[in-house]
């Protein structure tokens, strides 16, 4: 996504997580909504976590929600591999928020691209998502 897509600025990703899969490839932030757009891999030239389901995946990214409700599910193809999309809202960290979870599956990698933000400022986040996911190029 360009620095300068409906002002989203990209952020600078410093971690001190256990390993590089616990933080985002990279990620956004819209300065006006505080919305946050991540894109994350994981590659195993192996194949053995690909084994994993879109479902199983999804599912282990929404157990860090509490009041978790599933709005919508759709399988779909991204960049002409399979994938699922999730529309949810939730509480994380305190805070009620509403996210879209996009699962793909290449032959050897899992991404999941992610837009979390506040309830009231969604839709129009979304549409900037929305953008970003379409024009998504993965290999």
């Amino acid at each position: 996504m360009p620095d300068n897509t409906a002002g989203w600025k990209r952020l600078e990703i410093e971690s001190s997580a256990q390993s590089h899969t616990d933080i985002p490839d990279a990620a956004w932030k819209s300065p006006d909504t505080s919305a946050v757009i991540s894109i994350n891999s994981v590659c195993d030239r192996s194949k053995k976590r690909n084994r994993e389901s879109l479902k199983s995946v999804t599912q282990t990214l929404l157990s860090q929600w509490d009041r978790l409700q599933v709005l919508t599910e759709t399988s779909h193809t991204l960049s002409g591999f399979p994938a699922l999309s999730t529309l949810a809202e939730g509480t994380y960290s305190g805070e009620a928020r509403k996210f879209k979870i996009t699962i793909v599956k290449s032959p050897s990698c899992i991404y999941d691209l992610v837009l979390v933000g506040p309830t009231g400022s969604f839709d129009r986040d979304l549409s900037v998502f929305q953008s970003f996911h379409d024009n998504l190029i993965l290999k």
